[in-house]
């Protein structure tokens, strides 16, 4: 997908950001290719444009779309695999895939077990970022500050454990 200067997008590494520029860039002596200057809170982030491969940035969520992860974050959590091994490679597979749908599953998964019991140091820091993640994206696709957000993702997962 080629992306415009001033479009919204999400970096699995850093977050949600805005394009603000498409340049070519010669990096390391190496020909030059078009990369995408994105903005992400303090940092600068440039990214290959990579027509025929899927990049690793993908548009924010269509506020269209919302009313599903509302459901999804209130949903079951799935059973998480009792070996922490396999737990964390699912989780990390999960991570990688950087959609939004994902993030949110992480999340409402994760949350569910921190209920339940306590987290390894590695499921406590996914659960960090993904959550990161999670609020920054709510907040943007809703026009909410990050607080907000915050509070409408934690009171969903909470509904979620009353059902």
């Amino acid at each position: 997908m080629q992306y415009k200067v001033g479009e919204l997008v999400f970096h699995p590494v850093h977050g949600v950001g805005e394009i603000v520029a498409i340049k070519e860039l010669e990096i390391n002596g190496a020909e030059s290719h078009p990369y995408y200057e994105v903005s992400i809170n303090t940092t600068t982030v440039w990214v290959l444009i990579e027509p025929d491969k899927i990049g690793s940035l993908r548009p924010i969520t269509p506020k269209s779309e919302l009313a599903g992860y509302r459901r999804l974050l209130k949903s079951h959590p799935i059973s998480l695999d009792r070996d922490f091994r396999t737990r964390r490679n699912d989780l990390n597979s999960r991570f990688k895939e950087g959609t939004f749908q994902a993030t949110c599953e992480i999340v409402r998964d994760l949350s569910a077990r921190r209920y339940l019991k306590p987290l390894t140091g590695y499921e406590s820091t996914l659960l960090h970022r993904a959550g990161e993640f999670l609020i920054q994206e709510w907040a943007m696709v809703n026009g909410l500050t990050a607080t907000e957000a915050a509070r409408d993702v934690q009171a969903l997962l909470v509904e979620g454990r009353k059902e």
